[in-house]
C-alpha cells in the first residue's frame, strides 16, 4: 500500500470521491414471487409487474451485493429479464427497509 501511495496512484483521489454511493436497483424476473420472499432477497421490495413478471427493487451498497442477489436468482432457477441501476445522490441516505 505504501508503494502505491508513493507512486502517485492515489494522488488524484480526493476525500469527496471516496464517499460511498448507494444505488437503487430494479431487477425484473420471469414468473411470480410472493412478498414472503423479501427476507430471502435481503429486504428488496417484491412487486408483481404483470401475471408473468416480478420486480425486485431496493438499495444496494455495491456491485458485490448486486452479484449476491443475482446468484440467488440463479440458484432458484429463475429467469432474469433485466437489471436497471438508478444512482442515489451523494449524501442522501439509502432507502433501506
Amino acid at each position: 500500500m505504501d508503494r502505491l501511495k508513493s507512486s502517485g496512484v492515489f494522488d488524484s483521489i480526493s476525500s469527496k470521491e471516496t464517499i460511498l454511493k448507494y444505488y437503487n436497483y430494479e431487477i425484473t424476473i420471469k414468473g411470480q414471487l410472493s412478498e414472503k420472499w423479501e427476507d430471502y432477497f435481503e429486504g428488496l421490495q417484491i412487486s408483481p409487474l404483470n401475471p408473468k413478471e416480478t420486480l425486485l427493487s431496493g438499495c444496494m451498497p455495491d456491485q458485490a451485493a448486486l452479484h449476491g442477489i443475482l446468484m440467488m436468482i440463479l440458484n432458484l432457477g429463475l429467469e432474469l429479464i433485466s437489471v436497471k441501476r438508478i444512482e442515489v445522490q451523494e449524501g442522501s441516505l439509502p432507502n433501506v427497509q
